[in-house]
């Protein structure tokens, strides 16, 4: 009794912050559930796109079906044919069988620049919408090929399509009626199997095979060729087929010239290494990703576009007519022919290519640099907006045939120039032609360079100077 109760306490409590260890959990953990929300919103997103596409894709081969079933224009319908035209033959209504009918519904519009189809009249279908899309078997696509340059299959080609026409690599060609003998030379991977178009096929197989045929009378035939073809070869006044190339985006080498009249795009043949194209043909496509290429002449009708830039491996460049081809040609060391004209805007310079054999520049291009190929030199044409440095010496240019040159802008230099080209006339040249042109931004030459210039001219040489 008479002791006080002692109060009871609670032990202190010792507060603390987080360690880093733990922080940086909480971190990690926060920045994959993040990265999984985000992918996740990011597949559903898509998905949700594509599933949208695909039932507009239905919606609109709804109305096509109505279209060609209740008195539809068949002949707009074709593979090639612009996307707006139709959309725009499908939206009007039609006047059939005393009835006024309207496929699509009025007022809702949909984007042709992302509208696909293929087909050939009845058998046309859309497909693709945005990012959506149905692929064409080949054979299909080769039926509607035919069809759509007026040579459709019988039943027998049919027949032959469906058994033999299984690669997803072919070409179908037409044969003009101004020419009974179609040609060509291909390498070949695996079997190729052809169908002439006049109930006539054939096979084969293995490198550098010419394929030809003869036709009994003239006419436009439909020809198919099926399989893998790496190389193809088609020039001379035989040729004269036409057709769609981008169906073989197989190939690494083409050189077509002549009469043909091939088309298409090479944009997908990323394993190019040489493309030549001239003549009548009219190929297109953009040279971006052909990075393999070491050989590019294209010229005539053809319209190439696109940077030859990032093409490294480029050794030979000739390219003019319709192409309009950008992009800079500086360190392409390994250059042997630079010739660029027409509207391609080539820019970059020419100092380390010692191995030209060929320079020839004009048009809207505009390369500069150092000519310091000497002994290689055999033609070159100094034109246009391009403004290379010459040389002080053109003694060393013992292969110089073909020159035309200006801004020697000094009697001196002009003299040099004449006096080289006289020295050397006799030394050994890659051609028969001789021509010299030495008047643009040239100083007229004195006795000396004249001497020399009247010697060259009573050799042989057609020499031209102010």
């Amino acid at each position: 009794m008479g002791q006080q109760a002692q109060k009871m306490t609670a032990p202190p409590r010792h507060s603390r912050g987080f360690t880093m260890l733990e922080l940086l959990s909480a971190i990690l953990i926060i920045a994959v559930l993040t990265a999984m929300v985000t992918f996740f919103t990011a597949s559903y997103i898509q998905w949700s796109q594509q599933v949208a596409d695909q039932r507009t894709l239905v919606v609109l081969n709804d109305a096509l079906t109505r279209y060609k079933c209740e008195g539809g224009d068949m002949n707009a319908l074709t593979s090639g044919a612009p996307a707006g035209h139709i959309m725009s033959k499908l939206a009007n209504t039609i006047n059939w069988n005393g009835y006024v009918h309207q496929v699509m519904q009025t007022g809702v519009t949909y984007s042709s620049k992302s509208l696909t189809g293929a087909g050939y009249h009845q058998s046309f279908k859309f497909t693709g919408y945005n990012s959506y899309s149905t692929p064409v078997a080949p054979g299909q696509d080769i039926a509607d090929r035919l069809a759509s340059q007026g040579t459709p299959p019988d039943s027998a080609t049919a027949n032959w399509i469906t058994t033999n026409a299984t690669s997803p690599y072919y070409l179908v060609l037409s044969q003009p009626s101004s020419s009974t003998t179609i040609g060509m030379t291909v390498n070949i991977v695996g079997t190729l199997y052809v169908n002439w178009g006049d109930d006539t096929t054939a096979t084969y197989s293995g490198s550098n095979v010419s394929i030809t045929h003869t036709y009994a009378s003239a006419g436009n035939y439909g020809v198919i060729l099926s399989g893998k073809i790496t190389w193809i070869s088609a020039t001379g006044a035989s040729c004269a087929f036409g057709g769609d190339i981008s169906t073989m985006p197989c190939l690494t080498n083409i050189s077509i010239n002549g009469t043909n009249t091939i088309s298409g795009s090479v944009t997908a043949m990323t394993g190019l290494t040489s493309l030549g194209v001239g003549g009548s043909n009219t190929i297109s496509g953009s040279v971006n990703g052909l990075t393999s290429l070491t050989n590019l002449a294209v010229f005539g009708n053809n319209s190439l576009s696109g940077s030859i830039t990032g093409l490294s491996n480029l050794t030979s460049l000739n390219v003019s007519g319709n192409c309009t081809l950008s992009g800079d040609v500086t360190g392409k060391t390994g250059m042997t022919l630079l010739s660029c004209w027409g509207t391609n805007t080539i820019t970059g310079s020419i100092t380390g290519m010692n191995g030209l054999t060929t320079f020839s520049m004009g048009g809207s291009n505009t390369v500069t640099g150092v000519l310091s190929s000497s002994g290689s030199l055999g033609y070159i044409i100094e034109a246009g907006n391009s403004t290379i440095t010459n040389p002080s010496d053109w003694s060393a240019y013992t292969g110089l045939y073909y020159a035309v040159v200006k801004n020697l802008s000094t009697v001196a230099a002009t003299d040099n120039f004449l006096v080289s080209m006289d020295t050397n006339k006799n030394q050994s040249k890659s051609s028969g032609s001789r021509y010299i042109i030495c008047k643009t931004n040239c100083a007229t030459p004195d006795a000396t360079g004249v001497n020399a210039k009247n010697d060259l001219i009573s050799s042989g040489w057609s020499v031209s100077t102010n």
